[in-house]
């Protein structure tokens, strides 16, 4: 008696376990359904096949019972056909007709933006109220930005940069700055898309500040997180070049620590012979050369204050650095697959950091 009660309850365990399980299973092939289905329908969007695109988010939001699901795919269809040739006004009234605002906003302002309408973006949307709006809705995983593709995104990244962009390109730098701002610090990290679109956001934050604000510090600081916070795009020039003016920016700051580690972030002295390797090369060189400078520069400031044993150690220092100097110029130089007019420089660099250390 007491083995068949204890079968029974194993048997029960079972049951439990296969039902859940099942359930599990279940969960899983509908959100790889969907995933798969979504993509499928952004690379269409992305090819520019935006009436296909709009049909594939329709089924998508005829296939569920979720309302706010509804509603974002309602959306990316909704902008789909604002997107096909003469249907600017159908896409509007669609993404107007979605009952969950923040997808309709979204739907709107892309459009809006999608045909450079700057100032009816911000009469309509100036004083939209988004504190309410719930932290889990996001813009759907697969969007296309530029060659790589993004993960699901909180539908105020696109609030925030789409009326940030407006406000930049209108002039208004103190908004754009407070909404683009927002977008960056919202936007999450998770692929080369996200971080392509970071970058972006960054980006326009730094120029708003350079052409609008005149502040100079603010763009370097949205150039700095361009460098510490897209690392993932460490391959594009674009990254690159932001990362080694950076570099050179806290370099004549005396920061040479923080130069070098800078330049880590773009992995510029591991790259092959190509262009950005002599780029990496002299990069490297220049900070190491110009930390050897303030180096020795300190040593005989420490000479003439008669502290000769920290002298000593300042110039030892100095001298490794400056050694760490000539080995990136003489590697770039010798490099015959090296870009030629890097390779001129680094010559030129060699005479330069010789001619470094005091009498």
């Amino acid at each position: 008696m007491k083995k068949s009660r204890t079968n029974q309850m194993v048997f029960m365990l079972f049951m439990v376990i296969a039902v859940t399980t099942s359930w599990g299973v279940s969960m899983t092939q509908r959100d790889f359904m969907i995933k798969a289905q979504t993509r499928s329908a952004e690379k269409l969007f992305g090819e520019g096949k935006y009436e296909k695109a709009q049909d594939a988010y329709e089924q998508l939001a005829a296939g569920t019972e979720n309302p706010v699901e509804k509603s974002m795919f309602k959306a990316r269809a909704a902008i789909a056909l604002g997107r096909q040739e003469d249907e600017y006004d159908s896409g509007i009234d669609k993404a107007k007709a979605i009952e969950h605002r923040p997808y309709s906003v979204y739907a709107q302002m892309q459009l809006m933006f999608d045909n450079k309408k700057y100032e009816p973006i911000i009469s309509a949307f100036e004083d939209e109220d988004i504190s309410e709006w719930p932290a889990d809705d996001e813009v759907p995983y697969g969007i296309k930005y530029r060659k790589w593709i993004t993960s699901p995104q909180n539908v105020k990244v696109y609030f925030y940069r789409i009326r940030g962009m407006a406000f930049y390109e209108t002039g208004d730098g103190e908004y754009a700055d407070r909404d683009l701002r927002r977008a960056a610090d919202l936007c999450e990290g998770r692929s080369n898309g996200d971080h392509a679109l970071k970058f972006n956001i960054l980006r326009i934050l730094s120029r708003n500040a350079e052409q609008h604000l005149g502040d100079d510090e603010k763009a370097f600081d949205a150039q700095m997180r361009i460098a510490r916070e897209t690392g993932q795009l460490a391959g594009a020039s674009q990254y690159m070049r932001v990362v080694v003016s950076v570099a050179s920016r806290l370099s004549q700051q005396g920061e040479f620590d923080e130069a070098l580690e800078v330049l880590n972030l773009a992995n510029l002295k591991d790259r092959r012979p190509d262009y950005w390797f002599g780029i990496g090369q002299l990069a490297y060189g220049r900070v190491y050369a110009a930390k050897a400078q303030a180096q020795y520069a300190e040593a005989v400031q420490l000479e003439k204050e008669d502290r000769y044993k920290h002298a000593e150690e300042m110039r030892e220092e100095a001298g490794e650095n400056e050694e760490n100097a000539l080995s990136y110029f003489k590697t770039l130089a010798d490099e015959k697959r090296a870009n030629e007019r890097h390779r001129e420089a680094a010559e030129e660099a060699l005479d330069e950091v010789i001619e470094l250390r005091p009498e």
